[in-house]
């Protein structure tokens, strides 16, 4: 197993235990500042999935039905708060 996907929350735990080290970390429930939790009850920012070395995001509804704008600006705003945290 190389991937694992969980909660942004539970990659947080998992990289405190060491538990992992070669393992890259999947997650759903990826929600900009400011949009809708949508029925998600653990979410973090992109930039928190970054602090948390996390190797792949998973962003649905944010992008698909977005609160302001298109799909297409969603996804850049995305795309830059990511870039922002690198």
């Amino acid at each position: 197993v190389t991937s694992i996907v969980c909660s942004p929350l539970e990659v947080l735990e998992f990289r405190e235990t060491g538990e992992f080290p070669n393992v890259e970390f999947w997650t759903p429930g990826v929600r900009p500042k400011g949009a809708p939790a949508r029925g998600q009850k653990r979410f973090v920012t992109p930039t928190m999935a970054v602090q948390a070395k996390v190797k792949k995001i998973i962003v649905g509804s944010p992008v698909t039905r977005p609160s302001e704008g298109t799909p297409a600006d969603a996804y850049l705003r995305i795309c830059e708060e990511v870039a922002a945290a690198l």
